[in-house]
């Protein structure tokens, strides 16, 4: 199967401190070793990401972006069972005013 890349980006409440924002995006980073499959109890996606330091303005007011990689067999048990990203949704749902998500197979047009 052909690895999809899940690009995700948050726009943060304005209510939402410099601190708990650090602890958001560690928490997304964090799933890179709290994601295992079921059945073998093995990683199985990669993250990495980073807030916006772009000096251009086409960020329309995200603050932060992560891409994560595994493969499209996978895709639907992250999104809609894996315990350790349904925790980090409700951790991370009261704080965030947009969330945009792309995913994609590279090379796919």
């Amino acid at each position: 199967m052909a690895p999809i890349t899940h690009v995700l980006s948050f726009k943060f409440k304005e209510s939402t401190s410099d601190a708990e924002k650090h602890l958001l995006a560690s928490s997304m980073m964090a799933l890179q070793d709290q994601c295992l499959l079921p059945d073998s109890n093995t990683k199985y996606l990669t993250v990495t990401g980073g807030k916006n330091n772009s000096p251009e303005t086409f960020h329309k007011g995200f603050d932060c972006t992560f891409v994560v990689q595994f493969d499209e067999k996978d895709r639907q048990y992250y999104l809609d069972t894996d315990p350790a990203h349904q925790k980090f949704k409700e951790l991370v749902g009261p704080h965030v005013d947009d969330i945009f998500v792309f995913d994609f197979t590279p090379g796919v047009f």
